[in-house]
């Protein structure tokens, strides 16, 4: 029986001795970087032209409404305005007029004052 046993190979006769064990060395990093760079890069693109057009119009989408936003709360804040500037006016337009009234009576007076003072002084060559 011993005969037949030695007769009988061993896995490491069969398959030869284990391969090594494959080191990861910056060349191993460097090929495979370069095989699957082609890839990636492809990758990489159709992914930009896919979203670059869906990224604009959602940009274009959020702006817009924005805009519309702005432009509504603009106009209605135009009207605001434009009515509180009309009921001041309104408001303080006769008190300025009355305001400027008085001070023109006020001037005519003192002028008229003026001129009477002069007109009422008697003349001291007639004496």
């Amino acid at each position: 029986m011993s005969a037949k046993k030695d007769d009988i190979p061993t896995l490491t006769e069969i398959y030869g001795e284990a391969p090594a064990r494959p080191v990861l060395s910056p060349a191993f990093f460097e090929y495979v970087l370069d095989a699957l760079k082609p890839d990636l890069d492809k990758a990489l693109m159709e992914a930009q032209a896919r979203l670059i057009p869906q990224l604009e119009n959602d940009l274009f989408d959020k702006v817009s409404a924005r805009l519309q936003s702005s432009v509504a709360t603009l106009s209605h804040e135009d009207v605001l305005l434009k009515r509180k500037i009309h009921q001041a006016f309104a408001d303080e337009l006769p008190a300025i007029r009355q305001d400027i009234s008085d001070r023109v009576n006020a001037e005519i007076e003192a002028l008229i004052q003026s001129v009477r003072l002069v007109t009422n002084k008697p003349d001291k060559l007639s004496d």
